[in-house]
C-alpha cells in the first residue's frame, strides 16, 4: 500500500468524515523533492512519488495546484444555462437568467411555476399557449400575407406574386411561363393576345376567327383566312406537321417550366404542375417548396407530433429524426449511455453519469484525476472518506 503526505491547508476542508492520520515524515522528501502544495503520495511498486490535487483543481507541472475553471471546459459545466456558470476556487455555481430560477439540483434553470415554452408558444399559468404571430408586425418577417399555424407562422402573397422563401420576399409570377398562348405578362398579372387571323373575346382569354377560308377541307381542324393567305392552325397541344394542313400532338411536359412533376389535363391541351411528398406547389403553380417545419406529406397536409426539442421531422413521411441522446417515436425518451460499457473505459477508474440526453465520465468514489486527460487515480491512501470541495 502507498503512503500519503498531505498540507494542512488540505486537512482543514475536511467536515463531516473519518479520517485516519499518522504522524509520519515528508515520506516524499526521500525519492524525490517535492514541495506539494496540496498532497504528496508515493507508489512503493514503481519507487516514485507524485503530487496530487483536490477535485476541482489540475496539477501543474510537478507540484503545483492550479485552480480549474469549470466555465470553459464543455464537459465540467454542467449548467443548463451556459452563460450562468460562475467559478468557484474549487468548483463552479449554475445561475439562471431573469424570470427563472434554480431547481435543487443546483444545474437547470426553472421559470415560476416550472414551465419553459418553446419558440411559437407562451405560457398562460401552467400552459404553453400558441402565439399568432400573424397579429403583431414584430412577430413575423411576412411582405405581404401571415398565416398562423400552430406554433409558427408561414408568409404568403397576394393573387399574381409567389413567396421566394431564400429571400423572404413575394414575386411576381410570370403567368405566360405557363404556356398560355399569346401570353404578356404584367407586374402581378398578365393579359392574352391572339395570333393573326383571330380577335379576343371579350372573356380576355379566347380568341375567334376572324376570316375563314374558302375551302374547308383543306385542314385538318381549322382553316383561317389570314392577310389573304388561307392557313391551317392546330388546338392546342398539337403543331403542324410539314405538310402544313395536318396536327401531331405536341408533349407539352418536355418544354414545360414545372420544377419537379408534369403532368398533361386530359384534352392535351395544358399542362399540370405537381410535387412529391415533402414538397408543396407554391403560388405560381410552377415551382414547388419545401415543407415548412412541423409539416410533411403530399402538399405538406399533415403535421408532425415529433418534440422538436429533441429531433427533426422527416418532410416526406414524418418519421422524427432524433438527435444524439434521445430515442423512441417521438425522440422523447433518454438514451442511457451508461448501459453501454464501452461509454467511459477510456481511462482508468472511470464511471458513467447519465444526464438528459447525454452522459460524463467521472472518477468513481475514492479516486480522482490529477489532470482533465488523465486516468483517475489515488485511492490507496492512509485516509478514507471524501474531500470537501471547501
Amino acid at each position: 500500500m502507498g503512503t500519503i503526505n498531505v498540507n494542512k491547508s488540505v486537512l482543514m476542508c475536511l467536515e463531516n468524515t473519518t479520517v485516519i492520520v499518522t504522524t509520519v515524515k515528508d515520506v516524499c522528501s526521500d525519492f524525490e523533492k517535492l514541495n506539494c502544495s496540496q498532497g504528496c503520495t508515493v507508489d512503493f511498486k514503481q519507487n516514485t512519488s507524485y503530487c496530487f490535487c483536490a477535485d476541482g483543481y489540475n496539477l501543474v507541472g510537478k507540484d503545483t495546484c492550479e485552480d480549474i475553471n469549470e466555465c470553459e471546459v464543455s464537459t465540467k459545466n454542467l449548467c443548463s444555462f451556459k452563460s450562468g456558470c460562475v467559478n468557484r476556487v474549487p468548483g463552479y455555481s449554475c445561475s439562471c437568467p431573469p424570470g427563472s430560477s434554480l431547481d435543487n439540483d443546483g444545474r437547470n434553470c426553472n421559470s415560476p411555476d416550472s414551465c419553459v415554452c418553446k419558440s411559437g408558444y407562451r405560457l398562460n399559468g401552467t400552459l404553453c399557449e400558441d402565439v399568432n404571430e400573424c397579429l403583431d408586425p414584430r412577430l413575423n418577417t411576412c411582405q405581404q400575407t401571415c398565416q398562423n399555424s400552430v406554433g409558427s407562422y408561414s408568409c404568403g402573397c397576394y393573387k399574381g406574386f409567389a413567396y421566394n422563401a431564400s429571400t423572404n420576399t413575394c414575386d411576381d409570377i410570370n403567368e405566360c411561363a405557363r404556356q398560355i398562348d399569346r401570353c404578356i405578362n404584367t407586374l402581378g398579372n398578365y393579359r392574352c393576345s391572339c395570333t393573326p387571323g383571330y380577335v379576343l373575346n371579350r372573356d380576355g382569354y379566347t380568341c375567334d376567327v376572324t376570316s375563314v377560308c374558302t375551302n374547308s377541307s383543306l385542314c385538318q381542324y381549322q382553316c383561317i383566312n389570314v392577310n389573304g393567305n388561307e392557313t391551317c392552325f392546330c388546338p392546342k397541344g398539337q403543331a403542324l406537321n410539314s405538310d402544313l394542313r395536318t396536327c401531331r400532338d405536341v408533349d407539352l411536359c418536355s418544354s414545360s417550366s414545372c420544377s419537379d412533376l408534369c403532368s398533361e389535363t386530359p384534352d392535351n391541351t395544358s399542362v399540370i404542375c405537381s410535387c412529391p411528398p415533402g414538397k408543396s406547389l407554391a403560388a405560381n403553380g410552377i415551382i414547388c417548396q419545401s415543407c415548412s417545419d412541423n409539416f410533411y406529406g403530399k402538399d405538406c397536409s399533415q403535421q408532425c407530433n415529433c418534440n422538436s426539442f429533441h429531433s427533426t421531422c422527416d418532410k416526406t413521411n414524418g418519421t422524427c429524426l432524433c438527435n444524439k441522446g434521445w430515442t423512441g417515436p417521438t425522440c422523447d425518451d433518454d438514451v442511457d449511455e451508461c448501459t453501454n460499457t464501452s461509454s467511459c473505459n477510456s481511462l482508468k477508474n472511470e464511471k458513467c453519469v447519465n444526464t438528459p440526453g447525454s452522459y460524463s465520465c467521472s472518477c468513481q468514489t475514492g479516486y480522482y484525476r490529477p489532470i482533465a486527460t488523465q486516468d483517475c487515480t489515488g485511492k490507496d491512501y492512509i485516509y478514507t472518506g471524501t474531500l470537501n470541495q471547501c
